[in-house]
C-alpha cells in the first residue's frame, strides 16, 4: 500500500522544476517479517500553485520471496513512468479548498438555478464525506463506496445528483490540471430506493381541478395543461411575451425561486401556439398587469406569484375535496406529454411543445402507459395479424 513519507521540497523559483533521473533507494524493513522498500520521489503542485516534491515510499515484496537483484527490477519498472516524465504532478489541495474556487471561478457562471442546486448538494453531501481529503486521493472505490451508503435511504435520481456534482467538480480539476483524471466516472452509479413519480392527472382530472380554480390560477392551469410548460416556464411568462395577433405565446425566460434568468436549456427557448379558450382571459390579465417586470401571473398588488405555495396552498386541499390523488405543476406537464403519446402526435412535435433537449426524456420519464393503453395495442395488434380468427365466445348454458 502506498504512503506518503518525509516532507514535500519546493522548486527554488516557485514555477517549475527540472526533472532529474532517479535510481531510487532500495532497503528492507521489518524484524520478524522483513519485506523490500523502495523510495523515492514524485512532483507535486503544492496548494499555493508552486511545484515541488514529494517522497513516497512503498512495499515491493518479502525479503524470503525476492532476491535483491529482482526487488530492483521491481523498482526500476516502478520509476520507470517517473524517470520518463508520464507521471503528472499531483495536488496537495484539500477539496474544501478547492470547493472555494470552484464556487468563485466556475459556479458564479451558472444560471441561478443551476448554481443553487449545484451548492445544494455541495453543502448537503459532498463537503461532510470530502471536505479534508485531497484531491489526488480521491479514489474511484472511494466514491463508489461513499454512494452506495445512500443507497437504502435516498432515491437513485439523489444519488445521481450527488455522483453527477462530484463528477462536474472533479472534471473541471482535470481541466485545471490539479488531478490526472477523473475518479467520478468510469462506473455505474448504484441504484437508489424507488420512489413514486409525480401522478400524471387524467383529461378528467384537468378538467375538474380547472374548474374548481379562480383567476389567475385558473389561466395558469389551463396553459399548463394544453402547452405542458414548465413552473419555472409559468413563472417567467410576461405580457410581452403574448402576441395575439399571431396567437402565440413565446418562451423566453424562466423564473425560479424569485430569481429571473433563462430557460433551463437552449431549446426550451421557444413559440407555442396560443390557445383559443386562454385567449380571452390572457387579455384581460394582460390588460390589469401591474408588476414592474411585466411578470403575467401576479397576485393582486402586484408580486410576482408563488406557485410553489399554489402546491401546498391550493392543490393539496383541492385534491383532497376532489377526492383525485395530489398533484404538482409537474403533473400537468407529465398529462400533456402522455395526452399526446396516445393521440398519435409525433415524438418530435411533442418534445418541441415541451421543450426537451432529448426525446427520450419526453417518451421515457414525461410519458404515462397505462394497462387500457396496453390492452388497445394489444388488441390492434390481434386485429391485424389474425383478421379472419373468430373470437372465442362463452356462453352461459
Amino acid at each position: 500500500m502506498m504512503s506518503l513519507a518525509g516532507r514535500a521540497r519546493r522548486a527554488g523559483n516557485g514555477e517549475s522544476m527540472q526533472r532529474r533521473f532517479q535510481s531510487g533507494c532500495l532497503f528492507k524493513r521489518g524484524k520478524r517479517r522483513k519485506v523490500w522498500v523502495v523510495r523515492w520521489r514524485e512532483p507535486q503542485k503544492m496548494a499555493d500553485g508552486s511545484m515541488g516534491t514529494v517522497q513516497r515510499s512503498e512495499i515491493v515484496g518479502a525479503v524470503a520471496d525476492l532476491s535483491k537483484t529482482e526487488a530492483q527490477r521491481l523498482m526500476a519498472d516502478k520509476l520507470a513512468p517517473v524517470n520518463s516524465g508520464m507521471v503528472r504532478p499531483a495536488s496537495v489541495a484539500a477539496f474544501k479548498d478547492y470547493a472555494a474556487e470552484w464556487e468563485t471561478s466556475v459556479l458564479c457562471s451558472y444560471r441561478t438555478s443551476t448554481r443553487k442546486f449545484y451548492r445544494t448538494v455541495l453543502d448537503r453531501w459532498l463537503l461532510p464525506q470530502w471536505s479534508e481529503w485531497r484531491l489526488a486521493d480521491i479514489r474511484l472505490m472511494d466514491v463508489r463506496k461513499w454512494l452506495s451508503s445512500y443507497t437504502a435511504t435516498y432515491a437513485s435520481s439523489v444519488v445521481k445528483h450527488m455522483r453527477a456534482t462530484l463528477s462536474k467538480m472533479l472534471s473541471d480539476a482535470v481541466e485545471a490540471g490539479l488531478i490526472d483524471h477523473n475518479p467520478a466516472k468510469g462506473f455505474r452509479t448504484p441504484r437508489g430506493k424507488a420512489v413514486k413519480r409525480a401522478v400524471a392527472l387524467t383529461p378528467e382530472q384537468v378538467a375538474v381541478v380547472i374548474s374548481r380554480l379562480q383567476e389567475p390560477l385558473r389561466t395558469a392551469a389551463r396553459l399548463v395543461g394544453i402547452l405542458g410548460m414548465r413552473q419555472s416556464e409559468l413563472a417567467g411568462l410576461r405580457c410581452c411575451d403574448l402576441d395575439f395577433l399571431s396567437k402565440a405565446i413565446t418562451v423566453s425566460q424562466s423564473r425560479y425561486r424569485g430569481h429571473t434568468g433563462e430557460t433551463k436549456t437552449e431549446g426550451s427557448t421557444r413559440v407555442l401556439p396560443m390557445p383559443a379558450t386562454t385567449e380571452a382571459p390572457l387579455r384581460m390579465l394582460a390588460e390589469t398587469c401591474g408588476n414592474s417586470e411585466g411578470l403575467l401571473f401576479c397576485t393582486p398588488s402586484g408580486r410576482p406569484l408563488n406557485f410553489d405555495n399554489v402546491t401546498r396552498d391550493v392543490f393539496r386541499p383541492l385534491a383532497d375535496a376532489a377526492k383525485i390523488p395530489r398533484f404538482t405543476w409537474r403533473s400537468f406537464r407529465r398529462a400533456v406529454s402522455t395526452q399526446m403519446h396516445r393521440g398519435g402526435v409525433p415524438v418530435k412535435v411533442a418534445q418541441e411543445i415541451l421543450g426537451h433537449a432529448d426525446p427520450q426524456v419526453t417518451l421515457g420519464i414525461y410519458t404515462e402507459t397505462t394497462f387500457e393503453d396496453m390492452r388497445a395495442a394489444v388488441t390492434g395488434l390481434e386485429n391485424e395479424l389474425f383478421p379472419s380468427v373468430p373470437k372465442l365466445q362463452t356462453k352461459l348454458q
